[in-house]
Formats: structure tokens, C-alpha cells, sequence
């Protein structure tokens, strides 16, 4: 018993692979909500423009919610998110927000992101 706490109390004090990290190397996460806006060609220009500056950008993406507007339709998602930030839709971990639930009750959001 004494040996398996002696044991316990070393592993504990041990520093883990999550505490050793090399100082000189940052994470990016790039993080983004209301993103693809569908009916105007301004808003549009503007979630291509912010799709672009993640091209260059490496790391998780988190999408804050409220996805595809004006009603998270599947329409939505295919002819706005997807031209846009879709390239991305592989290292993006989204969040549903209240427009995203619109239609169908979030059914085209997670149609289009599966379970993640």
C-alpha cells in the first residue's frame, strides 16, 4: 500500500505532456459568429472576405453561432456558408445560434455540420 501511494504521489508530481510546452510555439484559434448573410451581395462580399483571412491562418476555427442567414435554411448553407467559409467546415467547430434554428429546428445546421 505504501509502495502504490508512493507511486501515486511521484506520477502526480511528475510535470505531464500537457504541462510541457515549448514557450516559442502559440495556438491560433480564429473565432467568428453571424457569418454568412444570403440575401445581400455586400454582406456576402463580406464573409468571403473573412473566409479568405483564414486561408492563412492555421488552427481550430470556432463558429460563434448564427451561421447562415436570415434562417439557417439548407439553401442557406449550400449557396452562402459554403462559398464562403465551407472550405473550412473541416477544422471548424460550430456552435447553433437562434437563426440557425429557424428552419426546421436547426435541422439544415446539423444536416450540413453532422455531429460534432
Amino acid at each position: 500500500m505504501l509502495v502504490g501511494l508512493a507511486g501515486l504521489i511521484a506520477m502526480m508530481a511528475a510535470p505531464s505532456a500537457a504541462q510541457q510546452v515549448d514557450n516559442e510555439v502559440g495556438v491560433a484559434i480564429s473565432a467568428a459568429g453571424d457569418i454568412a448573410v444570403c440575401p445581400s451581395p455586400l454582406r456576402r462580399g463580406a464573409g468571403a472576405a473573412t473566409a479568405r483571412l483564414l486561408d492563412d491562418l492555421p488552427g481550430p476555427i470556432l463558429a460563434l453561432g448564427d451561421l447562415a442567414y436570415p434562417d439557417g435554411s439548407a439553401e442557406e448553407f449550400r449557396d452562402c456558408y459554403g462559398p464562403t467559409w465551407g472550405r473550412h467546415r473541416a477544422r471548424t467547430w460550430p456552435v447553433p445560434g437562434n437563426h440557425d434554428y429557424r428552419s426546421r429546428q436547426g435541422g439544415p445546421y446539423y444536416d450540413y455540420f453532422g455531429a460534432r
